[in-house]
């Protein structure tokens, strides 16, 4: 089966075509994709142009190898159910994990020996991974809570008296992910790059706000905001990533009170690192975020393999 890299300017528009189609994104998405992340694309030619593609970018390094992550895996409506898809990822995979010598592939990012990593979309195609030389390794705790803010009691000057103290401060990129270390150290981690937290920075494109919170006590990439409806103050609100001290319990009560800032009625979740073991004061599904093939380690019992991070 013919495996191409996308080289000239109309395959890339083809497959940026193709992934808007497929997953509804801008083209000023993925054009930032590539640019910021250096980002290439994978594809296999047929009747429509581009029957199947994918986009690989080195998301940062775990276990002193490179990760690169097999991203927006899409196949053309007119040339799906003939298996396009897992023949393309198993020939990038290979290319990852094995290197461009003996894969066959001649790759602008990908130099030596790494780690693939795919992230599911949803449960159902963690066996279709599976199958295709992946396993779940790295986890995340997703937590969810409904919160109703009707008990804060508003002053004359219209401040709320009752509402925790919290303080929420955009940071860059390089600051994010220097706290970010700093809160997980001792848990296995990918080390992603500036330039993927760069992509959730208040002025990014996918819409997130990247903060630290209390001077750094913990630090947060919000991808939703509260929606007003109906002059009622109702909304969701999402963290991506949410790290505060090695302590987990800490992390609901911060969120409770960011929630009673926000003035949030309804569903709030956030995700961050697992523990192997959980009690009951430390709530949480823990969820295998992301596969990967190649060569890495078994870990001890303790924290899981993290990988969480906005690019999912």
């Amino acid at each position: 089966m013919d495996i191409k890299r996308v080289d000239t300017k109309s395959e890339y528009e083809a497959l940026r075509a193709l992934w808007c189609d497929t997953f509804g994104d801008g083209p000023e998405f993925v054009d930032a994709v590539y640019e910021k992340l250096g980002a290439e694309g994978w594809f296999i030619p047929g009747e429509s142009g581009m029957d199947s593609a994918l986009t690989l970018y080195e998301c940062g390094e775990y276990d002193g190898r490179k990760v690169f992550v097999s991203y927006a895996i899409c196949t053309a409506p007119a040339a799906r159910d003939r298996g396009l898809a897992g023949e393309l990822v198993k020939a990038v995979r290979d290319l990852v994990v094995s290197g461009p010598e003996k894969s066959g592939l001649e790759s602008n990012i990908v130099k030596a020996p790494g780690l693939s990593a795919v992230t599911p979309a949803e449960e159902s195609l963690y066996e279709f991974y599976e199958k295709l030389g992946y396993r779940k390794y790295f986890y995340e705790d997703r937590v969810s809570f409904s919160y109703d803010p009707d008990w804060l009691v508003m002053d004359g000057d219209g401040s709320d008296d009752y509402a925790p103290e919290i303080l929420m401060e955009p940071v860059g990129a390089a600051e994010y992910n220097k706290l970010r270390e700093y809160y997980l150290l001792g848990v296995p981690h990918i080390r992603v790059r500036d330039e993927i937290i760069e992509l959730s920075a208040p002025d990014g494109l996918d819409g997130q706000n990247i903060y630290k919170i209390n001077h750094g006590a913990a630090i947060c990439i919000l991808s939703e905001s509260p929606a007003e409806a109906a002059g009622n103050r109702a909304g969701e609100i999402r963290f991506e990533e949410f790290i505060a001290d090695a302590n987990l319990d800490a992390g609901l009560g911060v969120a409770e009170a960011l929630s009673s800032r926000l003035m949030i009625r309804g569903s709030v979740s956030y995700s961050r690192p697992a523990t192997a073991l959980h009690d009951i004061d430390c709530p949480g599904v823990t969820y295998p975020a992301t596969m990967i093939a190649g060569n890495a380690d078994a870990y001890d019992e303790g924290f899981l393999p993290y990988y969480g991070f906005p690019m999912e």
